[in-house]
């Protein structure tokens, strides 16, 4: 996981994550070591910070950063992943801090309400990550 610091007046958290990412906390940055790459969910997910697809697509190369899209067996081993989590985590509810289980239930008609913990999209990123590079660096504070 890339580390937090300062980001500079006027600068966008996203600029600055990126210049972590090129000059360190690591020795010679992890672009010494390879290409950052990102996927159609990721791209997704950043445009929302971008006023337009012009200025996200100009963020992109001016950063050296690459858009690969997922192949066929990055979206089969999302899948099989997130068909593995849905198995095992039931309808309850986990608490963040302490782990223990709860049910929510409607009090208009009594049905439980499933949680949704995990969403397709991290399953996504996972499985490009784990095809199609050698490693993960994430900013999800979630």
């Amino acid at each position: 996981m890339l580390a937090c610091s300062t980001v500079r007046r006027g600068q966008s958290p996203l600029t600055h994550a990126v210049d972590q990412v090129r000059s360190g906390p690591y020795p010679h940055g992890l672009l010494a070591e390879g290409a950052l790459v990102i996927d159609e969910v990721v791209y997704a997910e950043l445009a929302s910070q971008f006023p337009s697809a012009d200025a996200l697509d100009r963020f992109l190369a001016e950063t050296h950063i690459r858009i690969e899209p997922s192949g066929p067996a990055a979206l089969w081993c999302a899948a099989r992943a997130r068909q593995r989590h849905l198995s095992r985590r039931g309808t309850a509810f986990l608490c963040p801090k302490c782990g223990e289980r709860q049910t929510l239930v409607c009090t208009g008609c009594g049905e439980t309400i499933a949680v949704r913990q995990h969403i397709l999209s991290d399953f996504l990123v996972g499985g490009h990550a784990l095809v199609q590079a050698d490693r993960l660096l994430t900013r999800d504070r979630g």
